[in-house]
């Protein structure tokens, strides 16, 4: 039946785009065992996609593949909140997915005087064990648009690909998690009331970054107006969403550099004595 009204219309429209989402990761895959030119099996596998013949990663032979929409259907179906505005990204020629949405019924907390995050959640997964399974709740600040990144002890709930994807216990996980991930805007509060002295700024991006970098960073972080722990940490968060710079060829796998980035600077700035 078409179609009669403007409410239909729009539902109409939004399992559209949904279905044109899923697209991205719905091509078909098939695990190989390896063997030497004298046909001898090797103690691996490969992860080859069939429709375009290319071989996406080697992985042991304990590797269990978990589809990504598999686990894009599971983390939608399974997490107690609601979950809006899927954005998916593939890279490496689709080994890797990430499929990132905003969580409404978590409130949005203010930081400091019109300084807005709003809270979101990334489901992930890989065929080349590049990542684990599973998915990280995330933030993002509204001033700049920038992505916060969250510590995995706090935030991320994952499990290697050597056995069966429990997707059911994502919802206990969630809520266990919860707590401990909302205490994250405290300490952005906290954050907001301490300069850091120069020189474990400096220490801090010593250790975390290549010099180049470090003076760049130092410059941006010199030149904000905003000189706490906070303000830093914004500096640090708007070059990762907005300033890396990938090759042009690269660009397809950029969510992964941001990422990798994001493990390296972000993991042990949560766990500093900035005082």
């Amino acid at each position: 039946m078409e179609a009669t009204n403007v409410e239909e219309l729009v539902a109409k429209e939004q399992v559209e785009t949904e279905d044109l989402g899923l697209q991205k990761v719905d091509f078909p895959v098939e695990e190989k065992r390896l063997q030497t030119a004298e046909g001898i099996l090797a103690p691996a596998k490969g992860i080859l996609r069939t429709d375009t013949n290319k071989v996406l990663g080697v992985v042991g032979l304990d590797y269990k593949m978990v589809l990504h929409k598999a686990v894009i259907e599971g983390i939608e179906k399974n997490v107690p909140s609601r979950l809006q505005n899927r954005r998916i990204t593939v890279c490496r020629d689709g080994a890797i997915m990430f499929s990132y949405y905003n969580t409404p019924d978590i409130a949005d907390e203010c930081i400091q005087d019109g300084d807005i995050v709003q809270f979101g959640l990334e489901a992930f997964n890989s065929y080349n064990g590049e990542l684990q399974v599973g998915f990280m709740l995330r933030a993002r600040r509204l001033k700049n648009n920038s992505s916060l990144f969250i510590p995995k002890s706090i935030a991320n709930i994952s499990m290697k690909h050597s056995g069966r994807m429990d997707i059911e216990s994502i919802k206990s996980a969630f809520l266990k998690r919860m707590p401990l991930f909302m205490q994250t805007a405290s300490k952005w509060k906290e954050w907001t009331k301490i300069t850091p002295p120069e020189f474990k700024v400096k220490e801090f991006l010593e250790k975390a970054v290549g010099e180049r970098l470090q003076k760049d960073l130092m410059f941006d972080y010199q030149a904000s107006p905003d000189k706490s722990v906070w303000g830093l940490y914004n500096v640090l968060a708007h070059y990762s969403t907005h300033a890396i710079k990938t090759h042009k060829s690269n660009e397809e796998n950029k969510r992964v550099t941001q990422f990798n980035f994001e493990k390296k600077i972000f993991t042990n700035f949560y766990f500093v004595d900035w005082s």
